[in-house]
């Protein structure tokens, strides 16, 4: 069985964003870069709060037919500009978009 390996910025206690859904302590430029990965809900507030620099996506070769967005409803248009991409022989696609700001 494959294993799926998920990982999300956090506070040391735990927490993804302040009780009002606040995410700005994560950019704390003093801090560094953050890396965060994870499904639209989680992703949703870093993406409305502007926080999100760079995307990397991959597309995989399969349909799916419904299921949870890769973002979701209501997120802001953005004009994302490609930085690379890699095709794999599995068909497998690597894309990372930084923003246009």
């Amino acid at each position: 069985m494959a294993k799926v390996r998920y990982d999300i910025a956090a506070s040391a206690d735990g927490f993804v964003a302040t009780a009002d859904g606040g995410v700005a302590w994560r950019k704390d430029d003093s801090r560094g870069d953050i890396w965060a990965v994870g499904g639209s809900a989680s992703t949703a507030p870093l993406i409305a709060a502007n926080l999100v620099d760079r995307f990397e996506l991959s597309i995989m070769p399969d349909l799916l037919g419904s299921g949870i967005r890769l973002l979701p409803e209501g997120t802001q248009p953005a004009k994302l500009k490609l930085l690379s991409h890699k095709a794999y022989a599995d068909g497998v696609l690597s894309l990372v978009y930084v923003t246009d700001a």
